[in-house]
């Protein structure tokens, strides 16, 4: 066993044998996704093998990113810009010239029709250089555990920040909600804004809530899995 000072030991771009190790590590665990993906007794496994995979993708692409390799730094090209967009405009604000876009677990369930499903996958795809690839994950909401709160009713308690706006800025209306979906035991907390005009979709009424929530799960199969996150559009009912 050796132990190395923040000095001595200075971490270096991903050797061969590490490479080799994650292809291996992958291939296993596509194997082993096709063997258990129709036994509806091996749920869990699965779930297990899907977040595996989908995190030893995370550590090597956050290793790549973090210790280039040293061909890329010579030639300069350390230096990455991160931005947000929607994902129906990639192509319209990033172009293409890319060697491969990768989209993971909840990204495209969040678009609710096949026409913003498509109109994605086609910004996507025009991003790329021609030849290269397109990695797309989408977790299996079909085998998910869904809690029995369809048709059942629960209070809303929030917040609307009414603070007056500012002439010459961007002003949005922050709103806050909370549900407690009693019989479950489960909290979802909403956090975001109202806006009218600069949000919109081209179908639908004006003004959205655009927000990101949180829910916390007293009971789960594994520790890493009691808070969940994501997006949520709210539109107006007409």
């Amino acid at each position: 066993m050796a132990f190395y000072s923040g000095e001595e030991f200075i971490r270096q771009e991903l050797s061969q044998q590490e490479r080799q190790s994650y292809q291996k590590a992958f291939d296993y665990y596509l194997r082993s996704l096709k063997l258990v993906e129709n036994r509806a007794n091996l749920h869990d496994v699965y779930r297990t093998l899907s977040w595996k995979l989908s995190n030893s993708y995370f550590t090597m692409i956050t290793s790549l990113q973090d210790y280039a390799p040293l061909k890329a730094q010579q030639r300069g090209q350390t230096n990455i810009s991160f931005s947000i967009c929607d994902m129906g405009i990639v192509f319209t604000r990033h172009g293409s010239n890319f060697d491969i876009v990768i989209s993971c677990d909840k990204s495209i369930p969040h678009l609710l029709t096949d026409k913003n499903i498509f109109f994605a996958l086609k910004q996507m795809y025009s991003c790329l250089r021609p030849g290269d690839g397109c990695l797309i994950i989408i977790r299996d909401y079909d085998r998910e555990q869904r809690g029995g709160t369809a048709g059942d009713q629960y209070a809303l308690n929030g917040f609307v920040n009414l603070s007056p706006m500012v002439t010459g800025k961007h002003n949005v209306i922050v709103v806050s909600f909370t549900v407690h979906w009693s019989n479950i035991g489960s909290v979802t907390t909403w956090n975001g804004f109202y806006s009218e005009g600069d949000y919109d979709d081209k179908d639908g009424a004006p003004g959205r809530i655009i927000c990101q929530w949180l829910l916390v799960r007293p009971v789960t199969n594994y520790k890493w899995d009691h808070i969940l996150t994501g997006q949520d559009r709210f539109t107006k009912k007409t």
